[in-house]
């Protein structure tokens, strides 16, 4: 499934909490860790990236509450990057968004959707409260 999170950074405290475990775990599990500071920033850009990553993830996945759908059309599909490719669709004004927001789309999707044609982008309230979107048949 292809989201975008649309409402900004809102895990702050869920993250920080999430990266100061692995950090925790991380550094346990070499002692001789505490005594580099190479290792310590290492342990920690590696607990920051985990624990933004596992915190993201999780606010899509237990999201358990009822999207809000609307309707838009398809202003325009794009597909960028060259090792790994990313597909795109801009839409016109939808929910809170203004014409020309673009949501990232499978590779299935891009193949499939036409300019022009009418799709249910669907606003999720995110079970942390970081909003996020996907674009879904009508």
């Amino acid at each position: 499934m292809d989201f975008n999170f649309v409402g900004g950074a809102k895990l702050n405290l869920a993250t920080l909490l999430l990266c100061a475990v692995i950090a925790v775990v991380l550094l346990a599990a070499d002692r001789r860790s505490f005594t580099s500071p190479r290792a310590i920033t290492v342990l920690g850009l590696a607990a920051l990236a985990y624990g933004w990553g596992s915190a993201m993830a999780a606010d899509v996945d237990f999201d358990t509450g009822a999207p809000t759908t609307y309707r838009a059309t398809v202003l325009d599909l794009t597909r960028s990057g060259s090792r790994h490719t990313t597909y795109h669709a801009a839409l016109s004004a939808w929910g809170p968004f203004p014409a020309g927001h673009d949501l990232k789309i499978s590779q299935r999707q891009y193949l499939n959707l036409e300019e022009g044609q009418t799709v249910c982008p669907r606003l999720h309230g995110g079970a942390f409260g970081a909003p996020w979107a996907e674009i879904t048949p009508c």
